[in-house]
């Protein structure tokens, strides 16, 4: 399993405001920038541009989950949620 977020801020002009976003939520995994072709392909049509994007990859590499934005009181639980779903799958405790 892996966990990358993703962001559309430019990394030359944002860096510090992203680093600063990661460490003030705690983020422990990966983050990428988006280009814009990127991001026309992972944002909803009906939010385009809406970031972050948290992307969580099962054990064969396959898009599991997909969450847009982020907040700061639901976006935690619902990853550990998905989290031990996936982990549980790969148990064989589906």
């Amino acid at each position: 399993m892996e966990i990358i977020g993703l962001t559309n801020e430019s990394p030359k002009v944002d860096y510090l405001k992203v680093k600063k976003f990661v460490r003030k939520n705690r983020i422990r995994f990966k983050i990428g920038w988006l280009n814009a072709e990127m991001e026309k392909a992972f944002t909803h049509e009906k939010y385009p541009g809406l970031v972050p994007i948290i992307l969580v990859l099962d054990n064969k590499a396959q898009v599991d989950t997909k969450l847009i934005g982020y907040d700061f009181r639901k976006t935690p639980t619902k990853l550990i949620e998905v989290i031990k779903r996936i982990l549980n799958k790969q148990d064989g405790n589906d």
